[in-house]
């Protein structure tokens, strides 16, 4: 099989899990890095109340369409992702849709909350060895926890144990 399939595979293997939302533990809003062979993710996952309360300033909370366009474009603009100092171009790959927004709006006096996944992906591969990766997400999302993500993965023949040693993650 040619590598780009396999890539392209492991990537809609990747945020399958990510369509259910019922296991996010976090109140706050939470940032996954992804690095995947030669392939970087950004996962998002943020209250959508919560990040509409703090985008209101002068919108009414029932004017969802125009909340819904300054939350993406707020996105767009002031989340970035730097790997030792240079800039790495994200594209956003799943961002809420507008009726998740709309089902939150309605459904506000409810406790539970209802969070929603931003995905980014980078246009270009990033580099295999770095010291150091940055994320900055909108000041609007909250108090975030971030983590970084090493991904190997390797097939196996059943019964085979499947075997990684520490010096793999280290880069």
């Amino acid at each position: 099989m040619h590598r780009s399939f396999i890539n392209a595979i492991m990537f809609l293997l990747c945020f399958l899990p990510a369509f259910n939302l019922a296991g996010h533990e976090l109140k706050e809003t939470s940032a996954r890095i992804e690095f995947h062979q030669e392939m970087l993710h950004v996962v998002v996952t943020t209250d959508l109340q919560a990040w509409m309360t703090h985008l209101q300033q002068g919108v009414k909370l029932e004017d969802i369409n125009i909340l819904y366009m300054i939350a993406r474009q707020t996105f767009f603009h002031e989340t970035s992702l730097t790997i030792d100092r240079q800039k790495i171009e994200l594209q956003i790959v799943n961002f809420p849709r507008l009726e998740e927004f709309r089902i939150r709006n309605h459904d506000q006096k409810k406790e539970h909350l209802h969070f929603g996944q931003i995905h980014l992906t980078a246009r270009k591969s990033p580099p295999q060895k770095w010291n150091s990766v940055t994320l900055q997400l909108p000041k609007a999302l909250g108090p975030y926890v971030a983590n970084l993500v090493l991904k190997k993965t390797r097939y196996y023949q059943a019964g085979t144990p499947a075997v990684f040693s520490r010096k793999e993650f280290t880069h």
